[in-house]
C-alpha cells in the first residue's frame, strides 16, 4: 500500500460537535470527593484517568482508550492561537486600503503554480521551481558594473521563472497537470 495523499486542517465548528463526545459545562473539574464531575474538563467520557478504570464511551482500559474529543461552546467566535503567526504572515501580504497583494504578478504567479502542481500530486515539478523569485529591484547606477549584472541575471531568472509558471498554470487550467507514475495507485 501506498500513500498517495495527506493534509493536515482544523475542524470546522460543525465537524467538532459531530465528534465530540460531550459538551464541556461545569466549570469545576471534580466534586468534594475528588472524584470528576460530568461536563467537566475530566469528565469519564473523555476517558480513563486512572489506573484499571474502564472508559464509558469505548469501554476500553487507560492502556487501549486514545482518549475522546470534548468540546466548548463559547459564546462568540475566537481565534485559533496556533493560526497568529500565519494570519500575520497573510495580513503583511495585503494592501490595508484596497486588500490586493502587496507582491508582484512574478510572485503570485510563482506561488499559484506551485501551489497547482502540489494540487495535483506533482511535488518534485513543484520543487524543480526553486526559491521564489527575487524581487525586482530599480536599475543600478552607471557607474555599479557589478550591480547591474546581478539586477540583469535577477531579471533573467524572473522572465525564466515567469514563463514556466505561465506554462504550468495553462495546463492547470486545461486540466492536463497530472500526478507522476510512480505516484499514481497501482
Amino acid at each position: 500500500m501506498e500513500i498517495s495523499d495527506v493534509e493536515f486542517s482544523f475542524y470546522s465548528p460543525e465537524e467538532l460537535r459531530a465528534t465530540s463526545v460531550c459538551e464541556i459545562t461545569n466549570p469545576k473539574t471534580f466534586d468534594g470527593l475528588n472524584a470528576p464531575n460530568a461536563g467537566g474538563l475530566y469528565d469519564p467520557r473523555l476517558g480513563p484517568t486512572e489506573r484499571g478504570a474502564v472508559c464509558p464511551t469505548c469501554h476500553e482500559t487507560e492502556r487501549n482508550c486514545h482518549g475522546h474529543v470534548g468540546h466548548i461552546e463559547l459564546p462568540v467566535p475566537c481565534y485559533n492561537p496556533l493560526t497568529f503567526g500565519l494570519l500575520h504572515k497573510i495580513l503583511a501580504c495585503q494592501c490595508l486600503h484596497c486588500h490586493a497583494l502587496r507582491a508582484d504578478g512574478v510572485t503570485v504567479k510563482y506561488y499559484l503554480a506551485r501551489l497547482a502542481l502540489l494540487g495535483a500530486g506533482c511535488f518534485a515539478k513543484a520543487d524543480s521551481l526553486g526559491a521564489p523569485p527575487p524581487r525586482a529591484r530599480a536599475p543600478a547606477g552607471a557607474g555599479d558594473a557589478a550591480g547591474a549584472v546581478d539586477d540583469d541575471a535577477a531579471a533573467a531568472r524572473r522572465r525564466d521563472l515567469e514563463a514556466t509558471c505561465d506554462a504550468v498554470l495553462r495546463d492547470a487550467k486545461a486540466g492536463l497537470l497530472r500526478k507522476p507514475r510512480s505516484a499514481r495507485r497501482r
